[in-house]
């Protein structure tokens, strides 16, 4: 980003830079997120573990009535 300008002087059209955020989906933060040290802050990187990424999904079913109830096993 900072050298955009100098590496595409010799192209013909200009190129212009947005500044994308990155997700990073990995891992399980129970196991692999067990000190502060672990969680870096990188600028525009985000960092989500698979089982925080479930929980949004599960909270976002809800609130639009897309959670299906679990079949009773009393029943089968």
């Amino acid at each position: 980003m900072q050298n955009l300008a100098a590496i595409t002087n010799t192209f013909e059209r200009k190129l212009a830079a947005l500044n994308p955020r990155c997700l990073i989906i990995a891992g399980d933060s129970e196991r692999e997120l067990d000190s502060p040290g672990k969680r870096t802050s990188l600028h525009n990187v985000e960092l989500i573990t698979c089982d925080e990424l479930f929980k949004k999904i599960e909270v976002l079913a809800s609130l639009f009535n897309l959670v299906r109830e679990k079949p009773d096993k009393a029943a089968d």
